[in-house]
């Protein structure tokens, strides 16, 4: 992330202890950035990286504002990460089966790009019924293949294809309940983030099993990924 000379400013009042009220925050248009707001975090709040913060009581003091203005910067949360994910990117699902995330995030999350993925055969080719019944076979919007994780990815149609539609985003949904699968898994996002380091990788599921998605969450922290758990109340049917 290119450093913004606003965001400077207003960590070097924050070290210097400058009365809250006269603190220069940054404005709306950086506090909506999800990487932003990531990198405020990381740079005045987080004690395990820096080891001179303000008292806590400061902090607070700080803070408080802070989170109301990047409240008011977010007029729709869900349309702000939706904008920063998918909208006008080129985006890589991994395990698509029948290809659900990618039909929605082609045809209706307005993505520029959208590889979709699976490991097996059958699978694929279901999948690219689907995307016909969808309207988007004829599309160059949205391509199909066959990736088995765990592969290299040097010289193959996933180097050319991230050549051609840099990826922004890897998706994956309900991909991570198989505890053998999971290290083919880690390997290949680690890859991934080899080919495009400002790659973000947004994998959901159920825990089936608390021990499977520890083994995911402790092999995505080995390969020193920034792991953010993001927890989702799940709405009843009416």
């Amino acid at each position: 992330m290119v450093m913004d000379p606003q965001l400077v400013l207003f960590r070097r009042q924050y070290l210097q202890l400058v009365e809250p009220d006269f603190v220069a925050y940054p404005p709306k248009q950086l506090l909506k950035d999800p990487d932003v707001q990531a990198w405020l975090y990381r740079r005045l709040f987080d004690s395990e990286r820096n080891d001179r913060l303000p008292p806590e009581r400061y902090q607070l003091r700080i803070v408080k504002p802070l989170l109301a203005k990047v409240e008011l910067a977010i007029e729709d949360p869900e349309e702000d990460v939706r904008a920063s994910l998918i909208h006008d990117k080129s985006v890589l699902e991994l395990g698509a089966g029948t290809g659900f995330l990618s039909i929605l995030c082609a045809k209706h999350l307005e993505a520029r790009h959208v590889t979709a993925t699976d490991g097996d055969e059958g699978v694929v080719e279901a999948l690219r019924e689907n995307l016909f019944l969808n309207g988007l076979d004829q599309e160059e919007q949205v391509v199909t293949s066959i990736l088995r994780w765990g592969r290299g990815l040097q010289g193959t149609w996933v180097e050319e294809d991230c050549e051609a539609w840099p990826y922004d985003t890897v998706i994956g949904a309900d991909i991570t309940y198989d505890k053998i699968g999971i290290s083919a898994l880690v390997a290949t996002l680690r890859l991934m983030f080899d080919l495009r380091p400002k790659l973000r990788a947004v994998i959901s599921g159920a825990v089936r099993n608390a021990e499977t998605f520890e083994s995911f969450r402790s092999a995505c922290l080995r390969n020193q990924f920034a792991v953010v758990e993001v927890e989702f109340k799940p709405k009843t049917m009416p």
